[in-house]
């Protein structure tokens, strides 16, 4: 080999040694960076969807409910006044519905769209809307007009619950139904509910009509919802046909006065009260409803239109409690954090913002519910707590990190969301150790005749918590199929409140064994700062 040669071959060895290129460790930790990435995309993906499904399923319900109650005003072509509430108890109320096999059921079932599912088990009515089930009930029962007095309310008869007393001067005290129908399906937090309701006119027609009812500065008809954003009260204005002795109205199908037609007119004032006042009129939408009558007591067809009142932002919602669950997830001492509240009363309210503060970082928005039924969520990912808790916590002592959360409720305003007032911020990272742990005595199940489980367990002595200045509040119920010990919070079947001195609870799941499969259950203590204690003994039933 010449010398030339050789050193080429030198020269082409060292380019060859010299090609740099990725390690193993390299290209796993871009593997690892990349497929966090793409969890994060899926992650809210998956929530932003649950979120529109929740959102269609629940206008879908509302929908249904009205089309039910709407239904109802022209059964009496098939079903009279005097039977309209045969074979439905006495009184019927939502908790004790009619039977799917009752006349007005029936008839409400032959309304366009409303008949039930091929698939409706037996005794149930369910309806099937862009592949959501949709289950509803019915139920009837008698109101007497207070304003020609009361009449007699036999005690086996069809009075609603809520009737006024009984008396002796109206001799025909039968004077409209009402009829309640709820709609319930299954949300993608648990079951959902809506509800309707409808006023039906007894038989003694023939009387004087309300042709309009508006409110005073609304045209006749009304082409859109009036909205009243401000004021304490609104007047309404009512266009009567024939003689008129007395004009009767109601909001929401409730009595609230008796005023004198003047002319074919009439014209009443609906006290709203102060925003935010005790006893003032929450923001939502209504329906405000009246009837004309004449010498004889008689009256025809009544009048409605429906008002929404949005006169504020939402208020604070009550009752907002916060705290590190060290058994969530089974993260040992990172755990996460529960979060419960209170509805606010306002009825427009769209859905609640869930703020969490880290240290001396802007609270940034963690969360926001899927609707107003939503009161309570959990943190799975909050940061780690770098305080070091010692049984018992003799004194709440400052955190070493600080972690903050509140909460606020949004409603509509125009075109846009509004948010309002946020609830008082609680810190969870203080001493805060788990109450009796695990709990006393066992769980006990038993199984009803009417399919439901009954479980009933005892509460620990006081002190129910070693912690100063904290107690056992509440129970929590799981329910699983699965054979492990729950450790995920969609196991969680109830959070049961408990009251002060109380030795035991007893709760009943109203629909054990989803999709026929049998269950498991235990219950955990859970203390006034969210802190839970580790499973009772599992049943199965």
């Amino acid at each position: 080999m010449s010398p030339t040669d050789s050193s080429e071959q030198t020269r082409l060895t060292a380019l060859v040694r010299g090609q740099a290129g990725f390690t193993i460790v390299e290209v796993l930790v871009a593997i690892i960076v990349l497929v966090i990435g793409i969890l994060g995309a899926l992650a809210l993906i998956n929530t932003a969807n649950a979120t529109t499904v929740a959102n269609k399923a629940r206008t879908g319900g509302v929908n249904l409910a009205r089309e039910v109650a709407d239904g109802s005003r022209a059964i009496q072509e098939t079903v009279s006044y005097s039977q309209l509430s045969d074979g439905c108890p006495e009184p019927s109320s939502p908790g004790n519905p009619c039977p799917t096999s009752s006349p007005i059921v029936a008839a409400l079932q032959a309304q366009p769209g409303l008949a039930p599912a091929a698939s409706s088990p037996p005794g149930e009515w369910t309806i099937e809307r862009e592949d959501i089930t949709y289950n509803v009930t019915v139920s009837v029962c008698a109101l007497d007009e207070p304003s020609d007095g009361f009449g007699s309310h036999a005690t086996d008869g069809p009075f609603c619950a809520d009737v006024a007393a009984a008396g002796t001067t109206d001799r025909e005290p039968d004077d409209y139904r009402r009829l309640i129908v709820d709609v319930t399906w299954a949300g993608t937090r648990g079951s959902q509910e809506t509800r309707a309701v409808a006023l039906l006119q007894s038989d003694g027609v023939n009387g004087p009509a309300v042709t309009c009812l508006r409110p005073t500065s609304s045209p006749c008809p009304a082409t859109t919802t009036p909205l009243v954003l401000t004021g304490t009260t609104l007047q309404f204005t009512a266009t009567t046909s024939g003689p008129v002795q007395r004009l009767v109205w109601y909001v929401d199908g409730a009595f609230k006065g008796t005023v004198t037609p003047t002319g074919g007119t009439a014209t009443f004032t609906w006290d709203l009260g102060t925003s935010g006042s005790a006893g003032s009129v929450f923001d939502g939408t209504y329906e405000i409803s009246a009837a004309a009558f004449d010498v004889n007591g008689k009256s025809g067809t009544t009048g409605s239109v429906s008002v929404q009142v949005n006169r504020r932002a939402p208020v604070a919602p009550g009752g907002f409690v916060a705290g590190r669950n060290t058994m969530i997830g089974g993260n040992a001492n990172i755990g996460g954090v529960d979060l419960d509240w209170l509805p606010v009363p306002d009825q427009d309210v769209l859905y609640y913002r869930i703020y969490r503060k880290v240290g001396t970082a802007n609270a940034a928005l963690l969360a926001t519910t899927s609707g107003s039924s939503i009161t309570s969520y959990t943190d799975r990912n909050a940061p780690a707590n770098p305080s070091v808790w010692v049984a018992p916590c003799v004194t709440r002592l400052p955190a070493a990190s600080d972690l903050r959360y509140y909460v606020v409720a949004v409603d509509q305003n125009g075109a846009s969301p509004r948010q309002g007032a946020q609830t008082a911020s609680v810190e969870v990272n203080a001493c805060n150790t788990p109450p009796k742990n695990p709990p006393d005595g066992t769980l006990t199940l038993t199984e009803n005749a009417n399919g439901t489980n009954t479980l009933a367990g005892a509460l620990p002595a006081v002190p129910t918590d070693l912690d100063v200045d904290d107690s056992v509040v509440a129970v929590r119920i799981y329910r699983w199929s699965e054979t492990a010990t729950p450790s995920d919070t969609s196991d969680r079947l109830e959070f049961l409140p408990v009251n002060a001195g109380a030795t035991g609870f007893s709760f009943t799941d109203p629909a054990p064994e989803p999709e026929g499969v049998e269950q498991k259950y235990c219950f955990t203590n859970v203390d006034s700062r969210m802190q839970e204690s580790i499973c009772s003994n599992v049943v199965t039933g």
